[in-house]
């Protein structure tokens, strides 16, 4: 209650910290305040009755659900999932490393925390996706894209500002996750 409400410094910055928020913690604990998904910008006031926005037209309704089910259904937001940050070389970015246990395919979270400018992201070859794969989906879009490596074994993806994709390779669990968040 001490803070201005992300909405407050732009829809986008709320988007990208809101999807965070669900990247970001070990074994999948995820919460947001309410009006969050309404982008209420009023500062809450404990003592008062801030507006929260309620059924505004433009919301992240729909991405909360989404990711709520990506939190619920995949194993690399459960116990004992590892997940460890694997960024590499400059920019305002983030590469998230989300490792199941039991040897399931890892998922990868890539954020641009630079809400004004494009940003590239980079990350060791070895981390993802895993060796022989072909396709990758971004489990927040459906989005589809073939992972290419640098000759300096790394590999690289341009991220529009304030964009985060959740990156994984099973085509199992995306059917699954596309079904949950229809549901």
């Amino acid at each position: 209650h001490d803070n201005d409400r992300l909405a407050a410094r732009g829809k986008r910055r709320a988007r990208l910290r809101t999807a965070l928020a669900a990247m970001l913690p070990h074994q999948g604990a995820f919460g947001i305040t309410a009006g969050v998904e309404w982008f209420a910008a009023e500062k809450i006031d404990v003592h008062g009755a801030p507006s929260l926005n309620w059924d505004a037209a433009d919301n992240q309704v729909a991405a909360v659900a989404r990711l709520n089910a990506l939190l619920a259904i995949h194993p690399a937001f459960g116990p004992g999932a590892a997940v460890a940050l694997v960024q590499t070389g400059p920019g305002n970015v983030l590469a998230i490393l989300r490792t199941p246990p039991g040897g399931a395919a890892p998922l990868l979270a890539l954020a641009n925390l630079d809400c004004e400018r494009p940003q590239t992201v980079c990350w060791p070859a070895g981390h993802f996706p895993p060796a022989g794969t072909t396709a990758a989906w971004d489990l927040l879009t459906g989005e589809t894209f073939a992972p290419g490596v640098s000759a300096d074994a790394v590999r690289a993806f341009d991220l529009e500002p304030g964009q985060l994709r959740c990156l994984a390779t099973d085509a199992a669990v995306k059917d699954v996750y596309d079904l949950a968040g229809r549901l």
